[in-house]
């Protein structure tokens, strides 16, 4: 299959040219699935909540999800983006997935980084950021979310997803070297989408990491972008290497989990 990332600094604070951005991206990329950073459509920093009503949109009834759902079906890629939620009356930092056929869904972060906690309600189920598309099996996660090595666990053990889809606004220096260990140990692809560039508003300070990356059940290296500059990256994978899980002869990992492993999936 062919899958990419789209590493790019998006305009803070104006939704629709970035969207605009991104459906010319999503045109020309001629991937079968492609990831955009977490809050694509917005940016990163948030001032105060009046920035998030006017930034915000709703699945599935706005004029923004209606824009992405109609290029995903004209050009046949499936898409995985990063945007902040209007849900119920509530906020939510989110990840939209959107697929070919028509099907969509919403995955909300459920750990929120320092002060998205100010802003953002957490959300509750990993299973939301879970579907399949052409025969393989994928998984969401947002930012902050690579920290809790269980979560990604559980996606791999009881999800049995193929790759991990990870948008993400790293400042932390350590993201993509985790990403590279949450492939080998649970022998699945992971797919890290970050941003670029730097956001400021009085003391607050924020510089992103880029790197964005594709990494293989064995931790090779597939994509990966700078750190400064835009990128757009596909490549073909074959996403049943991720069915192996045999690290040698003797050692099946998820087999040898089952003697002793704390956590009750």
């Amino acid at each position: 299959m062919k899958i990419g990332f789209f590493q790019f600094s998006p305009y803070h604070g104006k939704k629709d040219k970035n969207i605009e951005k991104i459906i010319d991206i999503i045109k020309k990329s001629k991937a079968e699935l492609l990831v955009f950073p977490e809050l694509a459509t917005s940016g990163y920093l948030i001032p105060n909540k009046n920035f998030l009503k006017k930034n915000a949109f709703s699945v599935p009834e706005s004029k923004e999800f209606e824009k992405l759902f109609e290029v995903v079906k004209r050009t046949s890629t499936a898409v995985v983006l990063g945007f902040p939620e209007k849900f119920r009356g509530k906020f939510y930092n989110s990840a939209l997935y959107i697929l070919p056929d028509g099907k969509f869904g919403v995955y909300r972060k459920i750990h929120l980084f320092y002060k998205e906690k100010l802003f953002f309600e957490k959300g509750e189920k990993p299973d939301s950021g879970i579907f399949e598309y052409r025969g393989f099996k994928f998984g969401i996660i947002i930012c902050f979310d690579w920290f809790f090595p269980e979560h990604i666990r559980y996606l791999a053990i009881k999800k049995e997803v193929h790759m991990v889809l990870h948008p993400a606004n790293l400042v932390l220096p350590w993201g993509q070297r985790a990403m590279r260990i949450r492939a080998i140990e649970n022998r699945i692809f992971t797919l890290t989408c970050n941003r670029t560039g730097e956001e400021k508003n009085g003391k607050e300070h924020y510089r992103f990491t880029g790197k964005s990356q594709i990494i293989s059940p064995q931790g090779k290296i597939i994509a990966r972008a700078t750190s400064e500059k835009e990128s757009l990256r596909v490549v073909k994978i074959d996403l049943k290497e991720a069915e192996d899980k045999a690290l040698n002869k003797y050692n099946i990992i998820f087999e040898d989990i089952k003697n002793f492993y704390p956590y009750k999936f």
